[in-house]
């Protein structure tokens, strides 16, 4: 039985593959169902086509929503698990007439404060950006010259001491003497080694276990397992005896 999606004009749809990349037709795409086109001069023009794979646009998830503005957002906040999806379900709206809130919600998920770990990223992106600051200033010394976030971090504390605090720096992750913002720990890159291939070294033909990935029992005995080709002669092996214990039969009927 063919699957049918009855579609609806003016219906909200998805695209479900990259059907046209060139045209912006890519998975997730939104728009709506019309059997005729509108000319300039006002003249309705039937088209006919091949129906893309979509989706009824009924709904979306707060990750699929990312980079979509909509005009009238509606939204269920009260399954969502973070601080960063309420973010995200909510500026997806173009303006605040258009933000439509279904049912309650907690607010605890976005008034509770800052855990520990998103305190400690807020802070070094302000270390990061005071870093980019001075360097477009050229204030910046030289030796403050790391090729990772961690090591560049390490550096400027190194420089400045922990107890720094760039200015503008929001009073809810600022940081003092009091509640020190720790020295990074030293991160050393890992060696590199090229392989080269052994040229003389003798090839080991590996042989496909009967049980693997497998953890047999305490007393289990697994049974032996064949190759197409072994099976094959297997097979012939014992239609030989067959016929040769049906001509033996035979000739001994013969015989009485």
């Amino acid at each position: 039985m063919v699957a049918k999606l009855s579609l609806c004009v003016e219906m909200l749809v998805m695209l479900k593959f990259n059907e046209a990349t060139e045209c912006c037709m890519t998975k997730g795409a939104q728009g709506t169902t019309a059997v005729k086109s509108t000319l300039p001069n006002d003249d309705d023009l039937s088209v006919s086509r091949e129906q893309v794979l979509v989706l009824p646009n009924f709904g979306m998830i707060d990750f699929s929503s990312q980079e979509r503005t909509r005009p009238n957002n509606p939204m269920d906040l009260n399954y969502c698990q973070s601080h960063q999806s309420y973010y995200t379900c909510l500026s997806r709206s173009a303006d605040v007439d258009g933000t439509i809130i279904v049912q309650d919600f907690d607010p605890g998920m976005i008034i509770g404060g800052a855990s520990g770990h998103l305190r400690q990223e807020f802070r070094k992106l302000e270390i990061l950006n005071e870093i980019t600051k001075l360097h477009y200033e050229r204030s910046l010394p030289d030796h403050i010259n790391g090729n990772r976030c961690n090591v560049l971090i390490r550096q400027f504390q190194e420089w400045k001491g922990n107890d720094y605090v760039p200015p503008g720096v929001h009073a809810t992750i600022r940081w003092d003497k009091h509640d020190l913002f720790e020295l990074l720990n030293a991160v050393t890159d890992s060696p590199w080694n090229i392989l080269k291939p052994e040229i003389n070294k003798p090839k080991v033909k590996k042989h496909k276990s009967d049980t693997i990935g497998f953890v047999a029992l305490r007393g289990f005995v697994p049974v032996p397992s064949f190759t197409p080709s072994q099976k094959k002669c297997k097979t012939q092996d014992e239609d030989v005896k067959k016929t040769n214990r049906r001509q033996k039969m035979e000739v001994s009927m013969c015989l009485t």
